[in-house]
């Protein structure tokens, strides 16, 4: 009983000892990946493209297409432009496709009043007249706020600032000559409209009604000539042609040649009606240009004669246009120098041998050239720069016969991440310095002056990559842990003040072993087991039992034969009541009764400490003949009780007749004296 104590004491023991903090691994492994964690990419916005949205809403307004207009406005809400610049944005396009509308609606209706004013038909002309001044004063209101949503945007994106870029620049003052050309069509429309006929204020003829005036309004006619029709942008195309009224040649008038549907230049006629000139054409780069010429009235024709427009002329506009490539050799670091390269390609044009170029990192100048047809450029990455994609781009200017080009591509910054290869000890054995090596590489190449920082339990150790980029260092591993065998963990960081290199660390788990702490918990346990056995053995001299004889503790089935621990006849009674096989019940009723038969004969009870044995034997003297029965009774239950004999039939025959026999025996030595 005390060994199996003992026993699981000593387990709980070592258990507890094991499970200290710091548990057991059985092998040391690598516990992470290389990890990296880069600052979010910050959001840019290319203002050149939100000013290039701008100027082409405009565009389409100066082409009378609202459609257009209208179509390119939806795609307003998924561009990419500041918080405080996209209600701007809406109310620009509002206004554009309004003002748009408007403009359309103006020309309709002043074609419409001069064929009301030659069909004399008054009240109609009337009625028109004031549709069209209402157009015109809210074509100007929307005019206002094309022009302050234009400024907010200048505003937003920084182009008044000094330090804006030229491509932002040239942007926004395209939009503002087109905002111009805006402004000019509205005037000349407001022009035609106060000296159309039936407009109040204008001079008109003196003691004439209204009717009378439109009654001898004169129509006139105007022509349109233009050569040659195809030419290079830049150059000068001539165009001529007359104004009559009703066969008679109108001499000293202003003739406005509309280019584009846009005042542009004027001319005057001369003696015979005649007007001719030279029009420059502009450098917008457009494949395809109208001409058109316009007569209004002005100071003594108002009332007079009514306007007329010549018939549009298409002029083919030419220039060289060509392709731009763009590519950055490799990967770009912070703080280190990258290379892009490019190349024009004309396909038949000539080729411009030398080229202004200015490329744009993140809508920022970073540099100025003049190239050839192909060109390398290195530029600096700033040591601050975030890492991940930023947009490059490089734009070719317009140069007189030679389009605009731009090609965009992106530079992708990354960092150098130090990969780490560590040969660490399979266990560290505490409290006494390990020996960690390894080599630090970024695919195939060394890294050497990489800073390596290690730790473990509490302590620290620094070293420095070589030229082949291995490190060694000796780690102490002494700590406060009081746990005999279990697992640390081993950081290794390697970094470098370069501002090209990330930083990047790896752990690994170590199995730790504290041999001098195990050494006093064996003591300890030996000590425990001293005792023990001590106090085990001094027990059993006190209750008689000879060292190294083993006594079984009694149980329902299994029980000494001999002994203090045996079970006496004073619990016979309990297995009686506890038992659960029939025979066997009967065979202990049996032997119960002759016990008891017995201990009435003696005079005598059974003693606690007394074994069945024990007791057949004191009785032997007062039994007489029937002590051999009682003992083969005793030896029967004995049986029955300690050994795996199961129960036969016979055996209950036989507990029957020995009962027998020792009432028998025992009532026929009645009367006879007894020795007490």
């Amino acid at each position: 009983m005390y060994s199996k104590q003992l026993l699981i004491l000593l387990t709980m023991v070592l258990i507890s000892a094991l499970c200290m903090p710091g548990g057991m691994v059985v092998a040391a492994e690598e516990d992470s990946t290389p990890h990296e964690n880069p600052d979010d990419a910050e959001v840019y916005y290319d203002g050149v493209a939100i000013l290039g949205y701008y100027t082409q809403l405009v565009d389409h307004v100066l082409k009378r297409a609202p459609e257009e207009v209208e179509a390119l406005h939806e795609k307003g809400p998924f561009a990419n432009v500041p918080d405080g610049l996209r209600d701007s944005l809406g109310d620009f396009g509002e206004a554009s496709i309004e003002i748009s509308t408007l403009i359309v609606g103006i020309e309709t209706s002043l074609d419409e009043m001069n064929e009301l004013a030659i069909q004399s038909r008054f009240e109609e002309l009337l009625v028109l007249a004031d549709e069209v001044r209402q157009k015109l004063i809210q074509a100007y209101g929307k005019l206002l706020v094309i022009e302050n949503s234009a400024g907010v945007a200048g505003y937003q994106l920084e182009v008044p600032l000094e330090g804006s870029s030229a491509s932002s620049k040239r942007a926004y003052s395209e939009l503002e000559g087109k905002i111009d050309a805006l402004r000019s069509l509205l005037k000349l429309l407001q022009e035609l409209m106060s000296t159309a006929p039936g407009t109040p204020g204008t001079p008109g003829t003196p003691g004439m009604t209204l009717e009378e005036i439109m009654a001898s309004l004169h129509p006139t006619e105007i022509s349109l000539e233009v050569e040659p029709l195809t030419v290079f942008v830049g150059e000068r195309i001539q165009v001529t042609g007359s104004l009559e009224s009703e066969g008679i040649e109108l001499a000293n008038r202003q003739i406005v040649i509309l280019l584009d549907g846009i005042p542009y230049s004027e001319m005057e006629t001369g003696l015979d009606g005649i007007y001719k000139g030279a029009v420059e054409i502009p450098y917008e780069y457009v494949h395809q240009i109208t001409l058109q010429a316009l007569y209004y009235p002005r100071d003594d024709d108002i009332d007079v004669y009514l306007a007329s427009k010549s018939e549009l002329i298409e002029v083919e506009a030419l220039f060289y246009s060509a392709s731009l490539e763009l590519e950055v050799e490799g990967k770009a670091y912070p703080g280190l120098d990258t290379v892009i390269a490019g190349r024009f390609d004309y396909g038949e044009n000539p080729i411009l041998e030398k080229r202004n170029i200015e490329v744009y990192l993140d809508g920022t100048l970073i540099t100025r050239i003049h190239a050839d047809e192909s060109f390398k450029i290195t530029v600096a990455i700033d040591p601050d720069m975030v890492i991940g994609e930023h947009r490059l781009m490089a734009i070719a200017p317009a140069n007189e016969r030679y389009a605009p080009v731009m090609a965009e591509t992106f530079l992708e910054v990354v960092k150098i991440v130090p990969m780490i290869d560590l040969s660490p000890p399979s266990m560290a054995i505490m409290p006494f310095a390990m020996q960690v090596s390894g080599r630090v590489h970024s695919g195939d190449e060394p890294l050497g002056g990489i800073t390596i920082l290690a730790r473990f339990s509490g302590h620290e150790e620094t070293a420095v990559t070589s030229e082949d980029g291995s490190f060694s260092m000796k780690m102490a591993t002494a700590s406060l842990d009081i746990s005999l065998v279990g697992s640390k963990k081993l950081e290794v960081e390697a970094y470098s003040e370069s501002p090209w290199v990330s930083r990047n660390s790896n752990t690994w788990k170590l199995v730790t072993l504290n041999p001098i702490l195990i050494g006093l918990v064996l003591v300890v346990l030996v000590f425990i087991l001293v005792i023990s056995v001590r106090r085990i053995m001094a027990s059993r001299r006190k209750r008689g039992i000879q060292p190294g004889v083993l006594v079984p503790k009694p149980t329902m089935g299994t029980v000494g034969l001999a002994g203090s621990d045996d079970v006496g006849s004073h619990r016979i009674d309990e297995l009686v009541e506890q038992e659960e096989n029939d025979d066997k019940r009967i065979i202990l009723t049996l032997y119960t009764k002759v016990l008891k038969l017995i201990q009435g004969l003696t005079g005598t009870a059974i003693k606690p400490q007394t074994s069945l044995r024990e007791f057949t034997r004191q009785s032997a003297t007062a039994l007489g003949p029937a002590y051999s029965y009682l003992d083969r009774f005793t030896r029967l239950v004995e049986r029955l009780l300690y050994s795996k004999h199961s129960i036969e039939s016979s055996d209950v025959d036989e507990g029957r007749e020995l009962n027998q026999m020792i009432e028998g025996a025992v009532a026929g030595s009645e009367g006879q004296p007894h020795n007490r």
